[in-house]
Order: structure tokens, then C-alpha cells, then sequence
């Protein structure tokens, strides 16, 4: 297998035509990882995708079992029973097969996301049984590492030069590990939620707003709503899908996309929002949009 590091995927779409099952129960029918950065049609590649995944705005349906896991930026989704639903990193859209369903990222801030598609034995048994208790719905995961971990397995081996045979099967039993993560995932994510959470959590999202700016002392965040900290960071996980810090940062690169567009250099941006030095700025930048701020910047009108 080759060695890759995961930011280096900016555009990973493959497509596999195995004729028979793993004996691991799973089979891998497509996967891919690419960003959608801001201000860009969605979805991205559209030369890589066949019709009905070029569909996904306006709606599709699928021949088989998909999973997609958005680990930064923010969209929408909707599906044919009537649910609508505000998409945010660390969500993950479980589509069942035949089921009517459309989504895309905001195009004011775009996302980065994880797909697989899969068929098989174990697949089978998971839809007949109902296993995650209701067709094509968000599981909000609060960007659990875990899950980051398996997608970019997945990506590694998809990349790797192992024969036809022990890729299928590599590929497969990665899938049962998404799979078994999300029933753990699923059956954890509707404890009720505490009176007042909604409300502390609100006050902390505008405390961090007025900051973006400037820098912000995470430890001390629980003491404006006088919570403890475990009890206060489950809060905000549960309410918005993502860590205080994780928030905070991308709504810094959020102001950067503004800041750049407005003008501003690269280095000037960045002792604007407070980074740390300008190459810090322009690692996170690049992870969380898929490009560097002086690319974003030369392609800006």
C-alpha cells in the first residue's frame, strides 16, 4: 500500500465491479473523498460521476447502501418522507437504497466529505432488520475521530496496489467497522437534552463569534454558564455537531474566505484572525477548503 497522508486526497472517486461478495459479508460498490470549497458548483468532478450522482441536488435515488460523513463546512438535506434537515461537520447521511433523497454544502462556505457505497450480506441484513431504526437520516457524530480514522483507511486501501481479490476484501471489512461505528453512533445520539443547554450553548456561540478576531481561552468556557467542563463540552457537541475549538476555527476560516476576497494578503489575514503564523493559516485553510488561501485568492474576481 502506498503511503499517503489524508490531506493529501483533495479528489479520490472510485468505482469498483467485483462479481462476487467478500466473505466478509461486505462489498465496496464506490467510495471517495473531495472537497467542495466555497463559491463552486457541487458536486465537484462532475467528468468522474454517472448521471445519477450528478443528480444529488435535485434529487436521486440509489441502488445500494450509502454512507457520507461531512467533516467541515455546513449544507442542507432533505428526503422524500418530508425530512429537512441543516447539515454540519460531523454528520453523517445514512442512504438507504430506492430512497428519495437530495443534499449539497452551502455555497457561501462549501464542505469536505466521505462517501461509500456498499452492497453484500452484512449490508442486506442491516436494511431488512432496520437495524438503524429508520430510512435516510443525519446522525450527528460531533466530528468523532474514529469515524475520520476508518473513511481515511478506506481512502488508503482504494489508493493501494494490493490484487483485485485482497483489495475487495480489505475494502470490505473496513465497511463492517463503518457500519458497527454507526450503530454504536446511532444508538447514542438521542439522550434527552438538559433544560437550559440550548440556552448556555447560544451564549457561548455569540462569545465566540465577537472573538473571531481575537484568541479565546477554551478552559475557561464553562465558567460563563456555570457548568463543569464534561458537562458543558457533551452540551455543545450534542447542539451543534462539533467542539467549541472546532467551531471556532471554522468560523475563522470563514472570516479569512471574506478577508481574502476583500483584499487583504495572505499574511495580513492572518495576523488578522489572530493565527498563529501565516504557515499555520495556510495548512488549516487548505484543510478545511481543499485549497491553499493564495490559490483561493488568485482564482478571486
Amino acid at each position: 500500500m502506498i503511503d499517503l497522508e489524508l490531506e493529501d486526497i483533495n479528489a479520490l472517486v472510485k468505482y469498483f465491479n467485483y462479481k462476487r461478495e467478500p466473505s466478509c459479508g461486505s462489498r465496496c460498490i464506490d467510495m471517495g473523498r473531495v472537497f467542495s470549497p466555497p463559491h463552486t458548483a457541487y458536486p465537484p468532478y462532475p467528468e468522474k460521476l454517472p448521471v445519477v450522482y450528478k443528480e444529488v441536488i435535485t434529487g436521486r435515488q440509489l441502488n445500494e447502501l450509502h454512507l457520507v460523513y461531512i467533516d467541515s463546512g455546513s449544507g442542507w438535506y432533505k428526503n422524500s418522507a418530508g425530512d429537512n434537515f441543516r447539515v454540519s461537520a460531523g454528520t453523517a447521511l445514512l442512504l438507504y437504497p430506492h430512497v428519495y433523497h437530495s443534499y449539497a454544502p452551502d455555497p457561501n462556505e462549501g464542505w469536505s466529505e466521505f462517501w461509500v457505497g456498499c452492497d453484500g450480506s452484512y449490508p442486506q441484513f442491516l436494511i431488512e432488520e432496520d437495524a438503524f431504526r429508520r430510512k435516510n437520516h443525519p446522525t450527528r457524530v460531533a466530528l468523532y475521530q474514529g469515524l475520520s480514522d476508518d473513511f481515511g483507511q478506506l481512502c488508503r486501501v482504494a489508493m493501494g496496489r494490493h490484487s483485485p481479490v485482497i483489495k475487495s476484501q480489505l475494502l470490505g471489512g473496513v465497511i463492517n467497522r463503518i457500519l458497527g461505528r454507526m450503530l454504536v453512533l446511532d444508538k447514542s445520539v438521542e439522550a434527552p437534552v438538559e433544560p437550559g443547554s440550548a440556552d448556555a450553548v447560544a451564549k457561548i456561540l455569540a462569545y465566540l463569534d465577537e472573538r473571531i478576531e481575537g484568541e479565546v481561552d477554551f478552559k475557561t468556557l464553562p465558567d460563563l454558564t456555570g457548568m463543569r467542563y464534561d458537562k458543558f463540552s457533551r452540551l455543545f457537541q450534542t447542539e451543534t455537531g462539533m467542539t467549541p475549538h472546532q467551531y471556532y476555527l471554522d468560523k475563522k476560516i470563514k472570516a479569512a474566505i471574506t478577508l481574502l476576497q476583500s483584499g487583504l494578503s495572505v499574511k495580513e489575514t492572518s495576523y488578522r484572525l489572530s493565527f498563529d503564523s501565516p504557515f499555520y493559516f495556510s495548512w488549516l485553510f487548505k484543510k478545511k477548503t481543499g485549497e491553499s488561501p493564495q490559490a483561493f485568492k488568485s482564482r478571486t474576481p
